[in-house]
């Protein structure tokens, strides 16, 4: 069973069938690690798992959204488990405050498992291996698109070593994006953005985040995000259309804050960018960017349209 990671397509999400389950992962979305009809392994989430139907939306957006940003993550896809495989696989269950019930059938959230099944690797925390990755810089990018989709989670990596001249980080576990399961943007700033300090020491200035800066607010983004929905499988927001309308229409705005941002947590916590020496705010920040007919703060923190349901 190969684990190499692919090249994640800016223009489309995979369909596939599961095939066998292969263990439980940790994780408050309870994954499961199942082997999948392209001969790859995913890590599964269900989408009536405790946090809601919430979290596989935001994880495929985010997949879908980062891939834009040329950012590094494993490829996604929309995995089929039917009822019969979940009949006959009782460990296939998961867990409420109530008790264990079973995953139910149909069309779930997967991201292709990168690296050994039996030596599971997750960096949440700091490492000196992360911060000498070939692509390490990319975590910069990581941290404009933490940012601007509010992510209320740690953020978490994962290494493959499979490369001939070390390893390569990918960014995983962004079912908190948007906000969290409650789709508002609390805006927070909070040094988990940033868990391993160590990637961030090439940071001079808000230059060094121009990259992925310039893709955000370009025009194109605009599209993406707009057009995003029609990745999602009806099924997982059909009790939430209007909510999921309406904070990606806010997401849409926030794109031009995000400089400000980046400042504002330089400011906080100047010991993560130790060569940023100054935060000299760029010439034009945060809503002074946005166009005059969009610039309402209610658009840019929508509050949810009522609350995350236990069963969706």
């Amino acid at each position: 069973m190969t684990s190499d990671p692919r090249t994640p397509s800016c223009t489309s999400v995979g369909n596939i069938s599961a095939l066998e389950q292969i263990c439980r992962l940790r994780g408050g979305s309870q994954p499961h690690l199942m082997r999948c009809s392209d001969g790859y392994m995913y890590v599964v989430k269900f989408k009536n798992n405790s946090q809601s139907a919430r979290v596989l939306i935001n994880e495929l957006i985010a997949f879908r959204l980062a891939s834009e940003l040329g950012l590094p993550l494993p490829y996604a896809a929309v995995v089929n488990v039917s009822p019969t495989l979940i009949r006959y696989t009782r460990a296939l269950t998961v867990e409420w405050p109530d008790g264990w019930i079973a995953c139910v059938g149909g069309k779930q959230f997967g991201s292709q498992y990168v690296g050994n099944p039996r030596q599971p690797r997750v960096y949440s925390d700091p490492d000196p291996e992360l911060a000498t990755a070939l692509n390490r810089s990319d975590a910069w990018g990581v941290l404009v698109f933490d940012l601007w989709t509010d992510n209320q989670d740690r953020r978490q990596f994962v290494v493959s070593e499979n490369q001939p001249n070390g390893c390569r980080l990918y960014m995983i576990d962004n079912g908190f994006c948007l906000g969290g399961q409650n789709w508002a943007f609390p805006d927070k700033l909070r040094r988990n953005k940033c868990p391993v300090p160590g990637l961030y020491r090439g940071i001079s200035g808000i230059s060094s985040f121009e990259e992925w800066l310039t893709k955000l607010e370009d025009r194109r983004m605009s599209d993406v995000v707009k057009s995003v929905i029609d990745f999602v499988p009806h099924e997982w927001y059909s009790d939430s259309v209007k909510a999921l309308r309406e904070v990606l229409a806010a997401l849409n705005l926030r794109r031009f804050i995000v400089r400000s941002r980046l400042c504002a947590l330089r400011d906080r916590y100047p010991d993560i960018f130790p060569n940023w020496v100054s935060a000299i705010r760029p010439e034009k920040s945060g809503l002074d960017r946005l166009p005059p007919q969009s610039s309402h703060s209610s658009a840019l923190f929508p509050s949810a349209e009522g609350a995350t349901h236990k069963t969706l």
